[in-house]
């Protein structure tokens, strides 16, 4: 479902997540993969921002309570990095990952970079659109039992597999990244400040843990700056 595009995530040393690729969308990567593709998403040449010289291209996916329109808080029926591993299950099993920090600006926790591309009425032009998340946990630096680096767990999502739209007048609107591992919905807004931000939600298709349903749920709340993220 994703290929789940910050600063510690999954884990570790005896990785036994299976490698592959969709052109579809996501593709899943190893811990211990080359440094060259880990690092996809990450190249400025890649991603097309209209942010000024020194400003975060990164976003981040985090926890805190918030109050939703009914003026009700919001309570969590699970940890933040039980459900970041949950998403993370379609290709790894969480027995593997690290700790994983529910804080915007710790040392673990999610990041994220991306180009969502939209025509004059606000439709995600899929074509010019990509996502690219990493889980950092903290397994991340550690050395494997193959004697590499553990890399931050990479996913990310291309082209066809991208859809949604966004009102160009409230900055109200809803992303989708689909592929073959299931579905992760952005549901945002513009604010005052210059950011995007919103919820972050998902629904596995798959899972690698046997005998166990693939998870689904909320996952957390995110913000990126409008000027790196929104074309």
């Amino acid at each position: 479902m994703k290929k789940v595009i910050l600063l510690s995530l999954i884990t570790f040393i005896f990785a036994s997540c299976n490698p592959g690729k969709s052109d579809s969308g996501r593709s899943a990567v190893t811990r211990a993969a080359d440094q060259n593709t880990l690092n996809l998403g990450y190249n400025q040449t890649q991603i097309a921002t209209t942010c000024q010289p020194g400003q975060s291209t990164y976003g981040t996916i985090y926890e805190q309570s918030y109050t939703v329109p009914s003026l009700q808080t919001v309570q969590y029926n699970s940890t933040f990095e039980s459900r970041v591993k949950g998403l993370l299950s379609v290709t790894i099993n969480p027995e593997e990952v690290g700790a994983i920090s529910s804080l915007d600006n710790d040392s673990t926790g999610v990041r994220f970079q991306g180009t969502i591309k939209l025509d004059q009425s606000g439709q995600v032009v899929s074509s010019q659109s990509k996502l690219f998340i990493k889980v950092y946990d903290s397994f991340v630096g550690q050395t494997g039992s193959n004697g590499q680096i553990l890399e931050p767990i990479p996913v990310s999502f291309n082209g066809s597999s991208i859809s949604g739209s966004i009102n160009l007048q409230t900055g109200r609107g809803t992303i989708y990244f689909r592929d073959q591992y299931g579905e992760v919905r952005f549901d945002g807004q513009y604010d005052q400040s210059g950011l995007f931000k919103g919820t972050v939600s998902y629904t596995n298709s798959v899972s690698v843990v046997q005998g166990q349903s693939p998870s689904a749920g909320f996952l957390g709340q995110f913000y990126i700056a409008r000027c790196a993220f929104i074309q």
